[in-house]
């Protein structure tokens, strides 16, 4: 099996996972707030990705200048793109994250272009025209339903634009660090910072922290 082979599996699998993570923190903003949920989900990656780092499986570069260099990608992925997805999942819905989500390769080509001067073809740019064309018309179809909300489309196109500029800066940082590497990284930032938004929101809404 080639790589791009592989690159074309791991990319449709990635996209089944995001899209059952839709529903599964739809069901799960139920019983908790949109902080709680995120903070818990970092807790759970921080946990279960440090067990091959433990047991010597994978080696990270965790140095000040890995982290430094981290900050603008982990500042995209995981704390802007999650903390727009999981807000508008509480106003949106599944159906809408998953189309709006679809936008995602044709943002990344726009920024790509942009950003790192990469060429796109006649068929690339019919390619995104067309897709821009078939999320508008079933959004604006959608402006009819009950569960229609300007805040939740806008927060989750926030989360879109985001991974869409994080897949565009983390080709560059990947050519230094590994894949691990970038990902142990940016999961303990979304601890971090995830703990203390979950900290802060309890404390001014006057909940336990426990």
């Amino acid at each position: 099996m080639s790589d791009s082979h592989k690159a074309y599996i791991a990319m449709i699998a990635s996209s089944a996972i995001v899209g059952l993570s839709f529903m599964f923190v739809t069901i799960a903003l139920e019983v908790v707030s949109p902080l709680d949920l995120l903070l818990y989900r970092f807790v759970f990656a921080v946990l279960f990705g440090s067990v091959p780092v433990i047991i010597g499986v994978v080696r990270v570069r965790m140095t000040m200048k890995a982290v430094i260099d981290m900050l603008p990608l982990a500042t995209l992925y995981p704390l802007l793109f999650f903390t727009f997805q999981t807000f508008g999942l509480q106003w949106g819905t599944s159906s809408e994250a998953g189309i709006i989500l679809a936008t995602v390769p044709i943002f990344t080509a726009l920024w790509s272009w942009l950003y790192l001067k990469e060429s796109l073809t006649k068929l690339q740019l019919a390619g995104i025209i067309m897709s821009l064309a078939g999320v508008l018309w079933i959004l604006i179809n959608q402006t009819n339903h009950v569960t229609f909300s300007v805040l939740g489309i806008s927060l989750l196109l926030g989360s879109t634009l985001s991974i869409s500029w994080y897949n565009v800066l983390a080709r560059k940082l990947s050519a230094r660090y590994s894949f691990y590497t970038m990902v142990y990284i940016m999961s303990w930032f979304g601890l971090l910072v995830f703990a203390v938004m979950s900290v802060v929101s309890r404390v001014i809404r006057g909940q336990s922290l426990d």
